[in-house]
């Protein structure tokens, strides 16, 4: 296998000190809810989440459903969050990839988006985003928080017959933006407004404290692209000439003349001048020489890019790899090696891609 599909590294131990990393972390003092019997607190690390709500509301329970388990849908998760003494009030939210098989939910949500000033409800990714227009726009630390009522979807403020998708009538729905690898965000559900006001409804909305999820941010600066891109506190990166290697352990080791595939368990970043050979007189030439003949076309963050499954020559199992093409003469490879999408290493991954950026903002 060529260098274009492996990783060769010269024979030594790679055993490099982790370099300065962003990672922000779930933190507050709980001092005062822990001494204030009417308080309680969720935390979750995983998505970065923590409020206080009500001690009569009872225990908090969120649980993350597969496909095939109700109120899941077909493919992707979801996630559901329910208070033991209280139904009235709920939170949730989707994975990209969830498709429902049923009737939407205002919990089928990815969050929001914001553009030219106006605000869009994120529902299945399948779905157009629909533009909303929130009865209050709540400024926090980790950005902006939409208070949502009966007026703010088109449907029910124009009072279209019929089943409309939306908050519901007298109801309140608080929506933000996550900073979780698998839920982008997540909406906060009050379906009984005469049980939870408006007003203590917003003192649990702005309890909200959003943190990086158990993550770290990589930021490459160098010429001639500029990305970031988050992975679990628990991943470490290493850069070689080759690019940049992530892996779940913290010093790699690699004999002379030993395909990539060696690493385990990795990704690896790199920057290829697309007309390094002088064969290549295309970027469409430059992907068939690198195995993207059967590729597909994607959509991260904005960026269009390719994906392309590949078996892994000289070693079992297969690989996946994304291009970006930054200009007319540079192209941005992302290869993961093994691809299974029951395992952790791909899942990591594949959290982590969600998260690419370019150029670094």
């Amino acid at each position: 296998m060529n260098k274009k599909q492996s990783v060769t590294l010269v024979f030594f131990v790679i055993s490099l000190l982790l370099g300065t990393f962003f990672a922000i972390y779930l933190t507050r003092d709980k001092n005062d809810v822990e001494n204030n019997e009417n308080l309680s607190f969720f935390k979750d690390e995983d998505l970065g989440l923590y409020f206080e709500y009500p001690a009569e509301f009872g225990n908090v329970s969120a649980d993350i459903y597969e496909p095939g388990r109700r109120p899941g849908g077909t493919t992707g998760n979801k996630l559901v969050g329910t208070f033991s003494n209280f139904s009235g009030l709920e939170f949730g939210g989707i994975t990209d990839d969830f498709s429902a098989g049923r009737e939407g939910l205002i919990t089928d949500t990815r969050g929001f988006r914001k553009e030219d000033g106006k605000y869009y409800f994120k529902f299945v990714s399948v779905k157009p985003d629909m533009k909303i227009e929130p009865y209050k726009v709540i400024q926090k630390d980790f950005g902006e928080m939409l208070i949502l009522d009966d007026k703010s979807f088109e449907g029910e403020r124009s009072g279209v017959e019929g089943p409309v998708f939306g908050v519901g009538e007298g109801r309140l729905a608080g929506l933000v933006n996550l900073k979780s690898g698998q839920f982008s965000g997540i909406v906060f559900y009050n379906s009984n407004p005469e049980e939870l006001s408006l007003e203590e409804f917003e003192k649990i909305l702005d309890s909200l404290v959003i943190s990086r999820a158990n993550l770290k941010t990589f930021v490459q600066s160098k010429s001639p692209v500029s990305y970031s891109i988050d992975i679990p506190t628990n991943w470490f990166w290493h850069e070689v000439d080759q690019g940049v290697i992530f892996t779940p352990t913290e010093t790699v080791q690699i004999p002379q003349d030993t395909e990539g595939w060696a690493l385990g368990s990795y990704f690896i970043i790199n920057v290829e001048n697309i007309f390094d050979s002088p064969a290549i007189e295309s970027y469409e030439d430059w992907l068939e020489q690198n195995a993207m003949a059967d590729r597909e076309d994607i959509t991260i963050n904005g960026l269009s890019m390719k994906r392309a499954v590949l078996d892994a020559a000289g070693a079992s199992g297969q690989a996946i790899r994304y291009v970006y093409l930054v200009n007319t003469q540079w192209a941005l490879t992302i290869l993961h090696f093994p691809y299974d999408t029951e395992s952790e290493a791909t899942k990591v991954f594949e959290s982590a891609i969600k998260t690419f950026q370019s150029p670094v903002k």
